[in-house]
């Protein structure tokens, strides 16, 4: 990304965590903040995007206290989690396995 985005993708990081945190429809929150949902909706895609291509994932930090949880897959595999779960990270990881 180059660096006159980064700013703007910043800003635009922010609008889009908030819109999800605010319960509203996006073209709702874009009207109440004075942006076009075109506009929120290409931050969304070009930050995903880059967000996937870095290797990394953005995991939001909802976590539920000594708590335990598993997945188990058909082979055999299991994976164990214990102390601070989060189901949305649980969730993110399953997608991606």
């Amino acid at each position: 990304m180059k660096y006159k985005d980064s700013k703007q993708a910043d800003v635009m990081r922010l609008h889009i965590e908030s819109c999800k945190a605010s319960g509203h429809t996006v073209i709702g929150y874009c009207h109440q903040h004075g942006l076009a949902p075109s506009k929120f909706y290409y931050w969304q895609k070009r930050l995903q995007d880059a967000d996937v291509s870095s290797g990394f994932l953005q995991i939001p930090d909802h976590t539920t206290h000594n708590a335990t949880a598993s997945i188990h897959f058909p082979n055999g595999v299991s994976i164990s989690f214990a102390g601070n779960v989060s189901i949305d990270v649980l969730k993110e990881l399953a997608c991606c396995i």
